[in-house]
């Protein structure tokens, strides 16, 4: 059973790994910055903030900071809202998201379980049912 949860606990870590990574240069590829807008910004207030949030630096320092701030848990300052940072953002939206979550856990259980039936057939629906009462 250790076996078992060490390697779920690798899995996790790898394949959170390999998200973050693959947003980080998905990100990267997209064309032009992001403070080009339909609002003129002249291009040395671009190039400041470019510099200030360290997007001027080679894409492998960029991506080493990104993977230590993630690590730290500090994902930094928000590129749309001034002076906000991620963060803050995330734990101010965050109890609305799991409320949302909750109270439609009830609602979507049993059609798990519905689904999880009609695909095993009925061997498996007293082990499903005695876990769930």
């Amino acid at each position: 059973m250790v076996k078992y949860i060490i390697k779920r606990l690798i899995i996790s870590i790898l394949t959170i790994w390999l998200l973050a990574t693959i947003t980080f240069f998905l990100l990267r590829v997209l064309p032009g910055n992001p403070f080009q807008t339909e609002k003129l910004i002249s291009v040395e207030v671009q190039e400041r903030m470019m510099a200030y949030y360290g997007l001027d630096r080679p894409l492998i320092e960029q991506y080493f900071t990104y993977m230590k701030n993630l690590l730290r848990g500090n994902m930094g300052y928000s590129l749309k809202y001034t002076n906000r940072t991620v963060n803050s953002i995330i734990a101010s939206t965050f109890p609305v998201s799991a409320e949302l979550g909750l109270r439609l856990l009830p609602w979507h259980c049993p059609w798990g379980l519905r689904w999880e039936w009609r695909r095993r057939g009925n061997a498996e629906r007293p082990w499903i049912t005695h876990a769930w009462s």
